[in-house]
């Protein structure tokens, strides 16, 4: 890799096609399954890939050399070497959903990330942006209005696809679709963070959790760094 590693952004996609008739809810990991992670190897010009079902995925994707591309079998692996070299993972919302759902065993959806995830929340090398902006605000700020704020471009811009696509995509073999945009929001996640870290202060839209209506806020002194125990 070029550069050096300073945090990996992690980003996650789901197999789910229908929330209501599998009885899915944001905030409870039971039910969701795995298709894709992403990762961007922040301080490098790095992505990686770690895909559910490899073999059918490769022989549709075949090589690239956009980013490397490994079973999601050894994403447990690979965050505890990680872990060992005290990198910091990025997340934005992964308190909530992402690592969850990744901490769940293979078989029940998951990547049996369980230690690794485990660990990263005792040593206090997991940011999450997310949590840290609704801890200091009250409010849910969404990655899309933090890429407005901060980084002043609408995040759907270039976007392969939107959101909901990314599982009826994956159902219909469109892998390297999904892979890509699950690429786009790690790179936006670090690059969010980067810049909120080093901003004093910014304005920003968010909502309380469990309400719709929207509100400005100023945001100022919030810790984006480290928090060890």
């Amino acid at each position: 890799m070029t550069g050096d590693i300073t945090a990996v952004a992690l980003d996650i996609e789901t197999a789910n096609l229908d929330m209501d008739a599998e009885g899915l809810a944001f905030g409870d990991p039971q039910g969701w399954r795995v298709s894709c992670v992403g990762v961007h190897f922040v301080g490098t010009s790095k992505d990686r890939l770690y895909v559910h079902d490899y073999g059918a995925v490769m022989g549709t994707v075949g090589h690239t050399d956009a980013y490397d591309v490994h079973p999601l079998a050894m994403l447990p692996m690979h965050m505890d070497g990680w872990l060992m070299r005290g990198i910091p993972l990025i997340t934005h919302n992964g308190e909530g959903f992402d690592l969850p759902i990744l901490a769940k065993p293979m078989v029940d959806g998951g990547a049996g990330c369980a230690k690794a995830v485990s660990r990263y929340a005792e040593r206090g090398l997991h940011i999450d942006t997310c949590a840290r902006l609704l801890s200091h605000t009250g409010l849910r700020i969404h990655l899309s209005d933090l890429c407005r704020t901060l980084l002043g471009s609408d995040p759907s811009d270039g976007k392969s696809m939107p959101a909901a696509e990314a599982p009826i995509a994956w159902s219909e073999g469109r892998y390297r679709e999904v892979m890509d945009y699950c690429i786009q929001d790690c790179r936006l996640t670090a690059r969010v963070w980067q810049v909120a870290d080093s901003m004093e202060s910014f304005q920003v839209v968010g909502h309380k959790p469990g309400q719709k209506r929207r509100r400005k806020v100023e945001i100022s002194n919030v810790d984006f760094g480290i928090r060890h125990p």
